[in-house]
């Protein structure tokens, strides 16, 4: 059976919409919590570190949420411009808020990360903060592609995704075929194997250069993916 025959299709406003509609009542914290964004800031660190990373430019965060990644990001790093962009309206509305709060500058944008609002080779930097387990079907393929327009040649890509198979204690159906996860006809996440996930990287054209997983045990946790590759230079 295709992917175009059954039963379930993306929905990335529907998906998210709901928590966000949660932080803006103050209901929670953000996307991800304090700890969390800090762990993930850890792997930026290393990431930039590396003898290939640029040093300076322009970042952009993929799936940018209500920016509980992208303002810390722009406070650690003031030697890069930071971008950010997500389909949810009411995500970029709190991400702009969250930035004027802590009186950083971020270029936040409504918009898919399929079909980003700014040209080719903009960044220097892409950072998939949790975005691409997000992204269903067909759609991964367009997420490579996309993300190879926007970096520059030598430009770095950052990816921290859930990996393997879903938790146990997740509510929904799972297809191990297309590895999509769904609830009401609505796929929401893919689980896909390490070694997959590291073909797609490398289908779209990219180098990786380091990778590393993060295995849970939690009843509701994901193991984690971890890597940087690079947008070769002709």
């Amino acid at each position: 059976m295709s992917e175009d025959e059954r039963d379930y299709r993306a929905d990335y406003v529907a998906v998210h919409q709901r928590n966000y509609e949660r932080i803006s009542r103050g209901e929670r914290e953000g996307w991800s919590s304090t700890d969390d964004v800090e762990s993930a800031l850890v792997y930026v660190d290393l990431a930039l570190k590396l003898p290939e990373a640029p040093q300076s430019g322009r970042l952009l965060e993929l799936g940018s949420g209500d920016g509980c990644m992208t303002v810390p990001l722009a406070q650690r790093y003031p030697q890069f411009a930071l971008s950010g962009v997500d389909i949810v309206p009411l995500a970029v509305e709190l991400a702009r808020a969250r930035a004027g709060k802590a009186g950083v500058r971020v270029d936040f944008r409504e918009g898919s990360v399929l079909e980003a609002p700014w040209e080719d080779g903009y960044f220097d930097v892409l950072v998939d903060g949790h975005c691409l387990h997000c992204i269903v079907l067909d759609d991964r393929r367009r997420f490579f592609r996309e993300a190879w327009r926007l970096l520059r040649p030598g430009g770095l890509l950052l990816i921290d995704t859930m990996a393997g198979d879903p938790p146990a204690g997740m509510v929904g159906v799972f297809d191990p075929e297309t590895r999509a996860h769904h609830i009401d006809g609505v796929a929401g996440r893919t689980y896909a194997p390490v070694d997959r996930i590291l073909e797609e990287i490398a289908s779209g054209g990219f180098r990786v250069l380091t990778y590393h997983v993060e295995f849970r045990h939690g009843q509701n946790e994901a193991d984690s993916l971890i890597s940087a590759a690079l947008k070769p230079a002709p």
